[in-house]
């Protein structure tokens, strides 16, 4: 697809399921109406929505010259990754990079066991963190091994299971551990 200037590629809070290749020109990142980056000739965008790590577009993209544009729908992206797994784990790491600056301290607040905390308790465990992203089917804990961490659930959602049966459904903001 070949888009003129100022063409808006891409709005914020869309449901949408593709992952877009930028081959030629140069677009504008905003978030919340904010500018947040800038996007050229290489770059990709949509991979959170593609990799189902976020039900909508968390970003609006505009071209700021004209360029040419590939979307790669997840029906087709997703079985691609099952059979490349060194790719799949760089658009992983990717993806991983994109959330870290979205989910970052001001969700912590979130969370209702931190919300209304001293201001320090939330920036101390910000400090403390390890980030992780996991695609759907992937296993955060397994049942009758050892563990000794919290794990908070920003977004998306999770099946506990028992047995091989769910036994419940969580979703983001929610805490889970041992």
């Amino acid at each position: 697809m070949k888009v003129k200037w100022m063409h808006v590629l891409c709005k914020e809070g869309i449901a949408q399921d593709s992952l877009f290749l930028i081959h030629q020109g140069a677009a504008s990142v905003t978030c919340q109406g904010q500018r947040v980056s800038e996007l050229k000739s290489g770059d990709i965008f949509g991979e959170l929505v593609a990799l189902g790590l976020s039900p909508m577009t968390t970003a609006t993209i505009t071209a700021t010259d004209t360029c040419f544009v590939q979307e790669l729908h997840s029906k087709i992206l997703l079985p691609a990754l099952e059979k490349f797994p060194e790719e799949r784990q760089k658009l992983r790491q990717l993806a991983a990079l994109r959330m870290e600056w979205r989910y970052a301290l001001h969700d912590l607040q979130n969370f209702d066991w931190i919300r209304g905390a001293p201001v320090g308790f939330p920036a101390l465990l910000e400090q403390m963190l390890t980030r992780w992203i996991f695609f759907r089917g992937d296993e955060i804990m397994v049942q009758g091994t050892p563990g000794d961490s919290l794990i908070m659930i920003s977004t998306g959602s999770v099946e506990v299971r028992h047995d091989d049966r769910v036994i419940r459904e969580l979703g983001g903001m929610i805490l889970t551990g041992p």
